[in-house]
């Protein structure tokens, strides 16, 4: 009996590191692909991001910067960073950009991410369009 409760103490000591290992790590951007999606939420338009990559619980968020101007958006992304918790399930990095509301026309967007770039589309009308480079660690959904 002895036994057995030793090795729980001691099963659940390595499994609370381990998570307080990978809550405290960021992961190398170097890894990570993404894929954007464009959609509308409360008249705003907003990005969707995710990796293609799982992590070891939820929350992963990818860090990135937005510049604006007049019909062009230029994003930065950074790392995904860990959460302080997460469920145990294996998820993918994730962001959502809002851009505003931006008017009617077309936006060239310029993504930056592993040091390269990528160029695409921002269609905004009755319905929104976004087309990005093939050949990309930027994919479109």
């Amino acid at each position: 009996m002895k036994r057995i409760l030793y090795l729980t103490v001691v099963f659940f000591l390595i499994v609370s590191l381990n998570k307080a290992e990978a809550q405290n790590q960021k992961v190398d951007p170097y890894l990570i692909h993404l894929i954007v999606s464009a959609g509308t939420v409360n008249d705003k338009i907003v990005l969707g991001v995710k990796s293609e990559r799982m992590y070891p619980t939820t929350g992963y968020e990818i860090t990135y910067s937005v510049e604006m101007r007049k019909n062009e958006l230029y994003i930065k992304f950074g790392t995904a960073n860990a959460p302080e918790e997460g469920l145990t399930v294996f998820a993918p990095a994730t962001c959502y950009i809002d851009l505003g509301k931006l008017e009617h026309g077309e936006y060239k967007i310029t993504f930056e991410h592993n040091e390269k770039k990528t160029n695409g589309k921002l269609i905004v009308g009755s319905v929104l369009e976004l087309t990005i480079d093939a050949g990309s660690n930027i994919k479109p959904k």
